[in-house]
């Protein structure tokens, strides 16, 4: 179990405009994060646990990427050298992704925001 990596294939389905996806996979691995804190203890995945229930929050529009941002700095959980350096990039994509998509899931149709 790799947080750093779920994000990366997170980030990775959101860039390519699969948010059907993405919101899948946040949800799946809550679940399983969910399950691993309740075995472990392991604090790193209660907080990556919130961390993927704020990022489902930002894709259903109920919550800004600048609070996600504030969250991701605060834990600091993620094994990152250049740790504010990825959470930038990580909320930059995702900042750049809802635009573009025009992102509020469920309602989420697949289209770019400008398309016809």
């Amino acid at each position: 179990m790799n947080p750093q990596y779920d994000l990366e294939v997170i980030r990775s389905a959101i860039l390519s405009g699969e948010i059907d996806d993405a919101a899948k996979l946040i949800q799946k691995n809550m679940k399983k994060y969910e399950r691993a804190y309740n075995i472990t203890k392991k604090e790193i995945f209660k907080e990556h646990t919130s961390i993927l229930n704020d990022m489902m929050l930002v894709l259903e529009g109920k919550k800004g990427t600048k609070e996600l941002k504030d969250k991701m700095l605060k834990m600091r959980i993620y094994g990152e050298d250049d740790y504010e350096a990825f959470v930038d990039s990580f909320i930059y994509i995702l900042d750049y992704c809802l635009d573009r998509y025009n992102v509020r899931w469920p309602s989420f149709d697949g289209k770019r925001c400008d398309d016809l």
